[in-house]
C-alpha cells in the first residue's frame, strides 16, 4: 500500500487526499477483519495441535461466517452513503467526489477482503505460513501494482484508476485465499 500510495500521488494531490479517506472509512471494516483473523489462527493452531481437526475446521467457517455478516454490513453503508463519510472527513468537493466512487469499489470488495484475511489468517493457524506468504508476495508485485499503475497512470484513469486496480488485488486475493481454506490442504501440513 505504500507504493500505491505513492503511485496515486504522482497523479493528484486531490486523488491521494480521497483515498487516504476512503482508507480511513475502510479501517472500520478490515480492523474488526484483522481481529477475526488472528482470534481464527489461535483457534485453528490450538485445535490442530490438539489434534482435533474439525474443530479446527469449525473454528475457521465460524470466524468467516461472522466476518462475512460484518463486511456486509459495512458495504451496505459504503454503497449507501458513500458522499455523507467521504465529506465527515474532507469536505472538499472533488476529494468527496472521488472518494465516493473509491468507496463504492470498497463496498465490493468488502466481502472478498474479509474472506482473504480470514482465510489467511486460518492458513497461519494450520502451519500454511510458506503458501500465503507466496501468494501475498506475488500478488502484490503482479497484480496489485502493475494494475495501480495500469488503471491510475497509463490509462490514466487517476485515483480512481488505481483504485480498479486495487479491486481486481483484493478480489483475486480474497478468492484464492478462500479456495486454499476450502480444499482442506491445510489440514494435512506438519508442524
Amino acid at each position: 500500500f505504500v507504493v500505491f500510495s505513492a503511485v496515486i500521488g504522482r497523479i493528484s494531490t486531490l486523488g491521494l487526499a480521497a483515498s487516504e479517506a476512503t482508507l480511513r472509512l475502510m479501517s472500520i471494516s478490515f480492523m474488526p477483519m484483522v481481529g477475526m483473523s488472528i482470534a481464527a489462527t489461535t483457534l485453528v493452531g490450538q485445535y490442530i495441535g490438539s489434534k482435533e481437526i474439525p474443530c479446527s475446521v469449525r473454528s475457521g467457517w465460524s470466524a468467516m461466517k461472522l466476518g462475512l455478516i460484518y463486511a456486509a454490513s459495512v458495504a451496505i453503508l459504503f454503497a449507501i452513503f458513500p458522499g455523507k463519510l467521504i465529506s465527515a472527513i474532507n469536505s472538499d468537493p472533488e476529494v468527496i467526489r472521488i472518494g465516493s466512487v473509491i468507496l463504492r469499489m470498497a463496498a465490493l470488495f468488502q466481502i472478498f477482503d474479509a474472506l482473504g484475511i480470514i482465510s489467511s489468517g486460518c492458513l497461519r493457524g494450520a502451519g500454511d505460513t510458506r503458501w500465503t506468504m507466496t501468494i501475498g508476495m506475488t500478488y502484490a508485485w503482479l497484480l496489485f501494482v502493475p494494475l495501480a499503475y495500469v488503471g491510475g497512470v497509463v490509462l490514466k484513469g487517476g485515483a480512481i484508476g488505481a483504485w480498479a486496480g486495487a479491486t481486481v488485488y483484493i478480489i483475486a486475493l480474497g478468492i484464492t485465499f478462500f479456495l486454499r481454506f476450502r480444499s482442506g490442504a491445510w489440514q494435512k501440513i506438519k508442524i
